[in-house]
């Protein structure tokens, strides 16, 4: 019993640093916002400008909560006497591998445009056009692209199939394991 509530405890630990690292960084990231844009320049604050402009920052919050993240995993498994990138297990995979999957991944990704682009997503989700304009068009290409597409999934690679997982898997069945993760 000890050992599953240990299991437990650590996947929820590694969720919950990610989590409260997002919120804290965009709450700061507000924060300083509000005080440079509307106090300093004695303006009004209208809730939903606000949230637009801090929403064109998306990019760089999530390049920051994630690089934040990072460092406090090492530092939870360097407090566990482990080396974050070493536990997590990865293997090398080949350049065929590689190519095949970003292959895979771009007509995956332009199969899902073309079937929502036919459904009434804002009619079904209010907000969503606006938000995905925000995280692609909210700032920099290359910011976007760093924080998108390398650096999110990056850690989501570590936080799901490196951490969760193989904590799993120390107290589960694999099966078990990777179904839950």
């Amino acid at each position: 019993m000890i050992k599953y509530l240990k299991c437990a405890v650590f996947v929820l630990l590694f969720l919950f640093v990610y989590y409260v690292v997002q919120v804290a960084v965009t709450g700061v990231f507000s924060f300083f916002y509000a005080i440079r844009k509307y106090i300093l320049s004695r303006g009004n604050l209208d809730p939903g400008q606000f949230v637009n402009e801090v929403m064109r920052y998306i990019n760089v919050i999530l390049i920051i909560s994630v690089v934040i993240s990072l460092v406090l995993y090492m530092f939870i498994f360097w407090l566990r006497n482990k080396n974050l990138f070493r536990e997590c297990n990865f293997t090398g995979t080949g350049f065929s591998n590689m190519l095949l999957s970003a292959v895979t991944g771009v007509a995956i990704s332009i199969f899902f445009a073309g079937l929502f682009s036919q459904m009434p997503i804002d009619k079904l989700f209010p907000g969503y056009s606006e938000m995905i304009g925000s995280l692609l068009g909210g700032g920099s290409f290359i910011v976007t692209v760093i924080s998108t597409g390398i650096l999110v999934p990056f850690l989501e690679e570590i936080l799901f199939r490196g951490l969760i997982y193989n904590e799993l898997k120390a107290c589960l069945p694999v099966s078990a394991a990777a179904v839950i993760q």
